[in-house]
């Protein structure tokens, strides 16, 4: 958790590593826009992919 708090790319796996973890839906959705601030195109889309669509 430290590492999170100086690199975007570590905060954003983390986010999606525990929206997994706990299947939270809006912590996998809080792991995208991570991915998208930092313009981890695949890393965003692979995130998004994991949250189920209605």
């Amino acid at each position: 958790m430290p590492a999170a708090a100086e690199n975007d790319w570590a905060a954003a796996c983390l986010l999606r590593a525990s929206g997994r973890l706990n299947r939270d839906l809006d912590t996998l959705a809080a792991a995208a826009e991570a991915w998208h601030r930092i313009d981890a195109r695949f890393e965003q889309a692979a995130t998004l992919a994991l949250i189920p669509r209605p």
